[in-house]
């Protein structure tokens, strides 16, 4: 898997802020938060009109404020790493408000629909350290490493909630500070996603999910995404 785009810091942080609104979009819908392009740009300037899901607003402005939090640590590369401290600060970002106990990695058991299969019972930070260290950019291009990121820290359920967001984010931490554009997951390819992830869950064969992301779920500057040009007009 060769890397699709190699950009500046500068491009990157700037297509991030170009189309923060859709990247806001596709995350939240994967979580299943029903809003559109307007209703989510509305909300991101603090005007939320005849959207009245009180949950879908925190998690809408949580979302923004991760990004934030992760194009400015990137004006220190050292910070955008993946490590324990990182995943944390990110669950605690998105978890505000809505998550209890954001931020703490999952001590208790969960089960994940629409399958059998079962993370780890308890997590604890020798487990993640453990787990992380077996992610490496050995033989691979920085954008299948970060693919990698994604799905298994997707699988790994760190935290009490909102592991597909943190994922997401973390992954996408890395990608911008290799240069190498976005992983955004569209809303039309989403229910083939989650069927894939399923799959992945119970077979921990990545290829099928990998192959998958890299088709549909990279851009960069170059392919500008559906919803940007609303959003730059009422920015």
């Amino acid at each position: 898997m060769e890397n699709k785009f190699k950009m500046s810091l500068k491009d990157s942080v700037r297509y991030v802020s170009d189309e923060l609104v859709g990247l806001i979009e596709s995350i939240s819908k994967l979580e299943g938060i029903d809003a559109d392009i307007p209703t989510i740009s509305s909300i991101c300037y603090g005007h939320t009109g005849s959207y009245t899901d009180v949950h879908g607003i925190i998690v809408i402005n949580n979302i923004k404020t991760a990004w934030r939090f992760i194009t400015n640590s990137l004006s220190n590369e050292h910070k955008a790493d993946l490590n324990i401290t990182y995943l944390k600060k990110i669950d605690d970002i998105i978890g505000a408000g809505i998550i209890d106990d954001c931020g703490e990695l999952r001590d208790f058991p969960v089960r994940i629909t629409g399958t059998d299969w079962m993370p780890e019972m308890v997590i604890t930070e020798e487990y993640v350290k453990e787990e992380l260290s077996k992610l490496t950019r050995e033989n691979k291009s920085e954008t299948e490493y970060c693919i990698e990121v994604l799905i298994r820290i997707m699988k790994l359920q760190l935290f009490p909630d909102g592991n597909k967001r943190v994922a997401q984010l973390m992954a996408n931490a890395l990608m911008l500070k290799y240069g190498v554009g976005i992983i955004s997951i569209p809303v039309k390819y989403q229910d083939d996603f989650r069927k894939i992830l399923r799959e992945f869950y119970e077979t921990d064969n990545m290829e099928e999910i990998k192959e998958f992301l890299y088709e549909y779920c990279i851009e960069g500057k170059e392919n500008r995404r559906i919803g940007s040009e609303y959003y730059q007009e009422h920015k």
